[in-house]
């Protein structure tokens, strides 16, 4: 199992390398902080799993910066940053 979860912390320092995103977690952090949450067996992308958020969806991944969160409200956050950043640059022009 451990080589799994290891294979999921690179995909998520993957991905937020390429949305660049910070990502300023160890494995030993990541893990730690899904092994608190309880829900590490629940982690995922699909309805009803949870997902590792930033704190208003803004920032880096950090142990200060982070939540385990339903994915429904990491989607929520998303388009709520989304929308704000639309409007701030429509302002802006």
């Amino acid at each position: 199992m451990n080589a799994y979860y290891r294979k999921c912390f690179h995909t998520q320092r993957a991905a937020a390398k390429q949305r660049r995103v910070p990502f300023h977690l160890t494995y030993d952090e990541w893990i730690g902080i899904w092994q608190r949450s309880g829900r590490l067996l629940q982690r995922g992308t699909m309805r009803g799993n949870y997902n590792m958020g930033r704190r208003g969806d803004v920032g880096g991944y950090a142990s200060s910066n982070v939540d385990i969160i339903s994915q429904a409200e990491n989607l929520r956050q998303a388009a709520a940053n989304r929308k704000a950043r639309q409007a701030l640059t429509a302002a802006s022009t």
